[in-house]
C-alpha cells in the first residue's frame, strides 16, 4: 500500500487533493477509488488485468504517511510540535465527519476516538512517530517505532476505553495526526 500511494502522492495530486478532504470513512470516502483513475500506479499491462481491492482508510493513512515523509522527514516533529507553547489542543479534524452523511454513528465514534488517540501518541512520543513515519513498511525500524509508540498507546486511551484496529490504521491516524500537526506549526 506504500509503494501505491507513493506513486498516487507522486502522479495524481488532484485526486489526492480531493481524498484527504473528504470525510475519512463513510459513503463518499468508499466511493472515492471509483472516480480516480488509479491505472498508472498499477504494473505494467504485460503482467495481465490487475485489480487493487483496498479499504479507502488505509490508502488515506499510507497517503498522509507519503507526504509526512515527504514534507517533514528532515525536521525533527517533537521541535516542530512543540515550537509554540502551551501543548497543541486537539485540533478540530473532526468535523468532516460531523457533517458527512450515510456513517453509522458507531463508526464515526470509533473514528474520533482513534484519531484523538493518534493526536495523544503524537504529543507523547514525537521522535518515535517521527521514526515511524519515515520508515519502509515491514522493516526493522518500523517494527522498533511500532514498539517504542506502543506504551503511549494505554496512556492515551480514557480509563475503560477499548478500541480495535490494525497496525496500518494506527499508523495511518498517526500520519494523519503528525502531518497535520507539522503543518500547522511550519511557518
Amino acid at each position: 500500500m506504500d509503494q501505491f500511494a507513493k506513486c498516487l502522492v507522486t502522479t495524481q495530486k488532484r485526486p489526492v487533493d480531493r481524498l484527504l478532504t473528504m470525510p475519512a470513512i463513510g459513503p463518499e470516502s468508499n466511493a472515492w477509488s471509483k472516480g480516480a483513475d488509479l491505472s498508472n500506479c498499477l504494473k505494467p499491462a504485460d503482467y495481465g488485468e490487475v485489480r487493487l481491492r483496498f479499504r479507502t482508510v488505509l490508502l488515506r493513512g499510507a497517503v498522509f504517511k507519503t507526504l509526512y515523509a515527504r514534507e517533514f522527514a528532515e525536521r525533527d516533529l517533537a521541535t516542530t510540535i512543540t515550537a509554540a507553547a502551551p501543548p497543541m489542543p486537539l485540533p478540530d479534524w473532526f468535523a468532516d465527519l460531523a457533517n458527512a452523511q450515510g456513517i453509522e454513528p458507531a463508526a464515526t465514534q470509533n473514528y474520533v476516538a482513534l484519531r484523538a488517540l493518534g493526536a495523544c501518541v503524537v504529543q507523547a512520543k514525537p521522535e518515535p512517530v517521527h521514526r515511524l513515519l519515515r520508515a519502509e513498511a515491514g522493516s526493522d525500524q518500523e517494527n522498533a517505532a511500532i514498539v517504542d509508540v506502543t506504551p503511549a498507546i494505554s496512556g492515551c486511551l480514557p480509563n475503560g476505553e477499548t478500541l480495535r484496529f490494525s497496525k496500518q490504521v494506527l499508523i495511518g491516524v498517526i500520519a494523519e495526526t503528525a502531518y497535520r500537526m507539522a503543518q500547522m506549526r511550519t511557518p
